[in-house]
């Protein structure tokens, strides 16, 4: 054979173009996500510093509930945190908006040290350092290369800097599971066990370990929820369970008679809700979301396609399984594109690429895009609130995961290469 035929075929010159525009926009998309993201940080932590005055205060925020929930856990009232009428009485006397509490008592623990620091302390060390701790599983899931992910999870990042919430931590926590699962490491159960602080968002990752029968990885994640579950009694006394329950109780009473915004939820249930079915069949509905993700799951491991694509898909069907999901629990969606790129990257057409990440984008910017878009037409956040519920305006993040979960498993199911 000779040295010519054996030389690659040379790339069109406007095929070389059109890889470096791209290459040269994805990079100008990421670093302005990085900027609006730092942005928001800084926004937030300069007012918790008391630097913007007065003037500038966004209200009160998630990341203020956690730091009152931790004062009282401080106060040795933790039981009020889940009584909605003297919660409520509380967030109203702070000038916020009345939430029920039903976060699992391990999570009460995070709150308490946040009521120890210093409320710009306290958010930077939450929200910077999982922040940081985020951007660096999106780096070494992506083989380098988080742009991508990035950009698709820009506006739950958004929302959770903005408001303060756990959708970092829990992302990250995800993300170290993938990292660790996919060297075959045992020690992907000290992260799957952490998510006892939101149990409902480690189901896909359990159910992949189950299927894939890694035993001594489920043993170390029980006993880790387990440790966790422990300290939070040795910590609150065990009169914190009883209470958990009763918190329980009244966010799923309150889910059932719609006191929840539909505008913030990313779950199927929300969806059929806002298209105007029952809560009965709503809930249906949502269960049979989450039967299909467990089918999906389940058929990607008899089919074999490898860790990562199981991996990535169970970081995807974890969002389909509860009817609680909000938008600022979409940084997991980011962490399941970080952890499919490479193997997507084998097999997609630019087509599909394309119609893949506007999914994402629907599914993680959905809530923030209707309230930036309610705001700029002069509605608050209950007029658009209010439209959503009449079916004016669709609401939807949850078909948006479940199809992108679908298709991703679809194409994964390629050979690699066939469609390039």
């Amino acid at each position: 054979m000779s040295l010519a035929a054996s030389s690659p075929t040379p790339r069109p010159a406007g095929q070389k173009a059109g890889q470096t525009a791209g290459r040269a926009a994805l990079a100008l998309g990421t670093t302005l996500a990085l900027l609006i993201v730092v942005a928001a940080f800084a926004f937030r932590l300069q007012f918790y510093r008391g630097a913007l005055g007065a003037g500038a205060n966004p209200g009160f925020v998630d990341f203020d509930l956690f730091r009152m929930i931790g004062h009282l856990g401080l106060t040795g009232h933790i039981a009020d945190a889940y009584d909605a009428a003297k919660l409520g009485a509380l967030q109203k006397a702070a000038g916020g908006e009345a939430q029920n509490w039903a976060y699992p008592p391990p999570f009460d623990l995070v709150t308490l040290a946040l009521a120890a620091l210093s409320p710009a302390l306290g958010y930077a060390l939450f929200i910077g350092g999982s922040g940081l701790a985020y951007l660096w599983v999106l780096w070494r899931l992506s083989g380098g290369r988080p742009g991508l992910a990035l950009i698709v999870a820009l506006p739950a990042l958004v929302v959770v800097v903005m408001g303060g919430q756990n959708g970092l931590l829990t992302g990250t926590l995800a993300g170290l599971f993938a990292l660790l699962a996919l060297a075959g490491r045992r020690l992907a159960g000290l992260p799957l066990g952490l998510m006892v602080m939101k149990p409902h968002l480690g189901l896909g990752l359990g159910l992949v370990a189950l299927a894939r029968r890694r035993w001594g990885l489920l043993g170390l994640a029980f006993g880790v929820a387990l440790a966790a579950c422990a300290l939070a009694t040795a910590v609150f006394g065990p009169g914190v369970w009883p209470a958990f329950l009763t918190g329980l109780h009244t966010t799923s009473a309150t889910l059932k008679s719609d006191g929840f915004h539909l505008i913030r939820l990313i779950s199927v249930f929300a969806s059929l809700r806002a298209a105007g079915l029952p809560v009965g069949l709503a809930l249906a509905g949502q269960l049979g979301a989450a039967l299909i993700g467990a089918g999906v799951l389940l058929w990607a491991v008899r089919r074999r396609l490898g860790p990562r694509a199981e991996i990535g898909l169970a970081l995807g069907v974890t969002l389909m399984m509860s009817p609680y999901g909000f938008d600022y629990d979409m940084p997991i969606f980011g962490v399941a594109i970080a952890t499919l790129l490479p193997e997507l990257a084998r097999r997609i057409r630019r087509p599909e690429a394309a119609a893949l990440l506007a999914l994402g984008w629907i599914a993680c910017g959905s809530s923030l895009g209707l309230i930036l878009s309610g705001l700029a037409q002069g509605r608050g956040l209950m007029q658009t609130e209010a439209l959503v519920r009449a079916g004016q305006i669709p609401q939807l993040a949850g078909p948006a995961v479940l199809i992108a979960v679908l298709w991703a498993a679809w194409i994964l199911a390629r050979a690699p290469e066939a469609g390039r």
